[in-house]
């Protein structure tokens, strides 16, 4: 207890005159960086190109086919001289060629509504991965501001441990010195000693605890190497005012998870729809030539 402890980690804080950065931009090096942000785009591009292809059944379609081949054919005949009545054997060959080409159209004229029901899911399906591509964008900006703020108020608490450690040194002196005129007992040096070494634990645990809030900041923005920037101060208070029914009416408006589960809903009574209309007969036309 009589050797206080001296902390020693640093958190990683920015360079000197560097940049300083808002909750938004912070929100938009984020949504540029995220490599999950660019999957769900991904997926969502993959279910435009889906309801693409089920309009197709609409359209008509054309084949083709071509073949061609080679025939040799060949023939023996008797022939007689006419000089001295001999006989002889005259063989000849021919090769043939032969090609061959179709082209077949068919065209849906009716079918009970089968791929408008393929049109409609699909479309559905394409809302649902929109939904969800906003539910991860949602989670990124979430989580920027959850490590945002909880960086500043780590910073906060290491700016009040610094004035602790400070405060409680000062108070080691003034103990110190009333000691050495005979003012005070060496109990309260003691304890003015160990007050300190526990100032400095606690100081040592903020740094620690701002470092880690500063990585934690540093994956939720998407970056690679460290934080090159400084970020404002905005842990003001704002004041809302919102009552429980319209929380609920906007979580259930607003809340894009929800929405995706609703369009999937729809997406299957589609695909059900389809399935029983396939029993149903289908009016084509086809042309052939």
């Amino acid at each position: 207890l009589g050797f206080p402890l001296r902390a020693t980690a640093q958190p990683a804080e920015p360079r000197a005159g560097a940049a300083t950065r808002t909750l938004a931009n912070c929100i938009e090096i984020a949504l540029a960086n995220r490599p999950s942000l660019e999957s769900a785009a991904a997926e969502v591009e993959g279910g435009r190109a889906r309801v693409r292809q089920a309009f197709s059944g609409y359209l008509p379609q054309l084949n083709g086919s071509y073949s061609s081949n080679r025939r040799k054919s060949s023939f023996t005949s008797r022939t007689q001289s006419a000089g001295d009545g001999s006989l002889g054997v005259l063989s000849q060959s021919t090769i043939s060629n032969f090609h061959s080409g179709a082209l077949t159209l068919s065209q849906t004229l009716f079918d009970f509504g089968q791929n408008l029901a393929a049109i409609q899911a699909s479309r559905a399906r394409e809302a649902s991965l929109r939904a969800d591509a906003d539910t991860q964008r949602k989670q990124v900006v979430y989580e920027v501001k959850q490590s945002y703020f909880d960086l500043l108020a780590a910073r906060r608490l290491l700016a009040v441990a610094e004035e602790t450690v400070k405060n409680n040194r000062q108070q080691l002196e003034q103990a110190r010195g009333r000691n050495e005129v005979g003012f005070a007992p060496r109990i309260d040096v003691t304890r003015s000693e160990v007050l300190l070494a526990r100032a400095e634990l606690d100081l040592l645990a903020a740094r620690n605890n701002a470092t880690v809030a500063a990585e934690t900041l540093r994956n939720a923005l998407g970056l690679d190497g460290p934080l090159d920037f400084e970020i404002a101060d905005e842990l003001g208070r704002k004041m809302v005012e919102l009552d429980e029914t319209g929380a609920l009416d906007a979580a259930y408006q607003n809340r894009s998870e929800l929405q995706s589960l609703l369009a999937q809903q729809r997406a299957s009574k589609e695909d059900v729809a389809q399935h029983q209309r396939e029993h149903l007969p289908t009016v084509s036309a086809d042309a052939s030539y």
